[in-house]
């Protein structure tokens, strides 16, 4: 959106640069909610694994 010298345009523009903002946010949060999951989900099965192989190997 362009950000015209006007007072309404540039209150509407503000607004909407906010919201933008908490969008981002929000999405990021989400973003690192799922990439949080997979990490734990891999590393319980590498641990799971590695346990595996170690008393296997002893």
């Amino acid at each position: 959106m362009l950000c015209t010298s006007s007072s309404s345009d540039r209150d509407l523009c503000s607004i909407t640069r906010e919201s933008e903002n908490e969008f981002c946010w929000v999405f990021f949060q989400d973003i690192l909610g799922v990439l949080w999951v997979l990490f734990y989900q891999i590393g319980g099965f590498l641990v799971g694994l590695c346990k595996g192989l170690y008393i296997g190997l002893m």
